[in-house]
């Protein structure tokens, strides 16, 4: 997808105020925050793709500077206390994959992660995400999953997200294109792709809608996002930021409510408008 200047300008302009309503509500988080604070959880998803957007701008993103202001060295420890001492849910996954992407944490992060990768609740997203050399069996299951034929009565919100968040994972955010095991298979991947997008746009929901866009791009830059991509550009609220469902609103947002669909729309138009990554990949990506 070829953006003329002006339609550039416009992905820059929205993708800048997303940004600015994320800076200015992390900027406003308890210093130190701790660990059970229900702020991590966004914090965390905002870490896991800061980097992402620098890759794909090619230069630091301001992303990756604040989130650094909060997610540090001590907040990871903690997390990693927490899980020693107490177990913790999936989702703190991201702040162990943020923290690994970032290089936070040192041995303490490392025993913590092998110990959360023994878990067997967690999802093929998350394995992933949180090995550096991912098996090529779990990459095999991966392809598998992420190449059955969706239906409409199939698709649930919990599939369509993993879906997303698999894809990402696989490519590695743009830093890499996997080997698959055949030709066909990139394009039943898309395929799926499309369907989730149309389902996505139906049901308004707009995280779905960014992720699966941000997909799309990543197996076909230049494939048209145009008629998804104008539902969540419509939906950015004054604030800067991006409700979960698509359309119109005036009213402001917390970071925990909007954090993660902010976070979503804001890489997808990173996507949209760099198309591709713009710097060397590092040793680690965040998942």
């Amino acid at each position: 997808m070829t953006l003329d200047t002006s339609y550039d300008q416009m992905m820059h302009i929205l993708s800048a105020r997303g940004l600015e309503w994320v800076r200015r509500h992390v900027d406003a988080l308890p210093d130190p925050l701790p660990a059970g604070h229900d702020a991590v959880a966004p914090l965390s998803q905002a870490a896991r793709l800061a980097p992402v957007c620098s890759g794909l701008r090619g230069s630091v993103s301001p992303l990756e500077i604040f989130v650094r202001r909060r997610l540090d060295d001590r907040l990871v420890a903690e997390v990693c206390d927490l899980i020693r001492r107490k177990g913790a849910e999936p989702e703190i996954c991201d702040t162990l994959a943020a923290a690994q992407g970032l290089g936070l944490g040192g041995g303490a992060l490392y025993r913590a992660i092998r110990d959360f990768c023994d878990r067997d609740d967690l999802d093929l997203a998350a394995q992933l995400a949180l090995q550096t050399r991912p098996a090529p069996p779990l990459l095999t299951a991966a392809e598998e999953w992420l190449r059955r034929p969706l239906s409409a009565a199939a698709l649930t919100a919990d599939r369509a997200d993993l879906f997303g968040r698999l894809v990402m994972q696989i490519y590695g955010f743009g830093a890499q294109r996997p080997k698959l095991s055949t030709a066909r298979a990139y394009g039943e991947i898309f395929e799926n792709c499309l369907r989730i997008a149309d389902w996505a746009l139906r049901r308004k929901d707009l995280t779905v809608l960014a992720r699966i866009i941000y997909c799309i791009c990543l197996i076909d830059p230049d494939h048209d996002v145009g008629p998804w991509l104008s539902d969540i550009v419509a939906s950015q609220r004054p604030d800067g930021s991006f409700p979960d469902r698509t359309g119109f609103g005036t009213q402001d947002q917390d970071f925990a409510v909007a954090g993660r669909s902010t976070i979503a729309a804001v890489a997808a138009l990173h996507m949209v408008r760099y198309r591709r990554w713009h710097k060397p990949p590092p040793d680690r990506m965040a998942a």
